[in-house]
């Protein structure tokens, strides 16, 4: 499969674009663009620094990040997997994570948060 171009505006000076980490992953890596505090058993938006234009017959899945580290199942990634659809680029992309602990989770800047796989969408036809 060939590479698919996909547009992306730094909002942050300073924000870290999606990456791979190895050539044989799946999912790109996503990083924090800021600190963040997430207080137990409660919900963030964690920015990341940049708006993305989703190509039309395409869609980008947000995901948990790839770890075998049991510790960060205290942290988990709302609607996994999320969908960003084409058009839906005018706000700064967010990823939405929930703190399954009785304690603060701090999430760093520039730690990897999530992980975004683009994904063909052929259009549907149902038939009765």
């Amino acid at each position: 499969m060939g590479v698919i171009n996909v547009g992306a505006k730094k909002i942050r000076t300073d924000a870290k674009l999606p990456s791979y980490i190895s050539p044989n992953d799946a999912g790109m890596a996503v990083y924090a663009a800021t600190e963040v505090i997430i207080p137990k058993n409660t919900s963030a938006l964690i920015p990341t620094g940049f708006k993305i234009a989703v190509p039309f017959g395409t869609e980008i899945q947000v995901r948990p990040k790839n770890t075998t580290n049991p510790l960060d199942l205290d942290l988990t990634i709302d609607s996994m997997p999320g969908t960003i659809n084409y058009n839906d680029n005018d706000e700064e992309f967010a990823i939405v994570a929930t703190n399954n602990t009785n304690h603060e989770i701090t999430i760093t800047k520039g730690s990897i948060v999530a992980q975004i796989i683009l994904m063909a969408i052929p259009r549907i036809k149902f038939i009765l």
